[in-house]
């Protein structure tokens, strides 16, 4: 309930300005309202989402679909798409130690985990550092590393960032519900998976 708070905070404030001044307003200044009702709708769509992954996770609900893809094209597009999304503002390296072939993972699930990966990678590092995501694959598993040049976990806060809504002192004043490493965890442990932080 705290998380959703701010979001609808917003979009009420912003309703009521425009309530109130709206139709005196230049049309940039009105635009700029409704843009931040819009961000506070996606923000609380995404958070809904995410809590719905969560309690499916909980109940063992959580489904896999699993496709033949070939890993090192997925891995590339995703990259490039990231970079479009932070504006080059970082760096993003990409180190891939397998050879060019297909693995059976859910696409879906896969894309969601790395996303979420380079994201905090992206969020919690200064512009213009650099973030590397090295790939290997080995007769078992496939082994995904994400790198960054951030502000860091304080080492007594690191057995708690897979638990849902937790956020690290050190991060208090940037945006995020806390839940996404959470769900990174479950969808890998649904690949019988494991992901760890160092």
């Amino acid at each position: 309930s705290h998380e959703f708070r701010t979001p609808l905070t917003s979009i009420l404030s912003s309703t009521d300005l425009l309530e109130l001044y709206g139709r005196n307003w230049d049309e940039e200044r009105y635009l700029q309202y409704i843009n931040s009702i819009q961000i506070s709708v996606l923000e609380m769509v995404e958070m809904l989402n995410d809590i719905i992954t969560l309690s499916r996770g909980d109940r063992g609900k959580l489904s896999l679909n699993p496709i033949k893809f070939n890993l090192k094209k997925a891995v590339t597009e995703l990259i490039e798409r990231e970079r479009l999304n932070c504006k080059n503002s970082h760096q993003i390296n990409l180190i891939y130690e397998a050879s060019d072939f297909e693995v059976n993972a859910d696409l879906k699930i896969i894309n969601h985990i790395l996303d979420n990966l380079l994201s905090n990678a992206i969020k919690f590092s200064p512009a213009g550092k650099d973030i590397l995501l090295k790939v290997n694959i080995d007769q078992e598993f496939i082994y995904f590393e994400v790198q960054d040049e951030g502000m860091g976990i304080p080492e007594e806060e690191i057995k708690h960032i897979f638990e849902p809504f937790y956020r690290t002192k050190n991060a208090s004043d940037i945006t995020g519900s806390g839940l996404g490493l959470s769900i990174c965890r479950q969808f890998v442990q649904v690949h019988k998976g494991d992901i760890k932080v160092k």
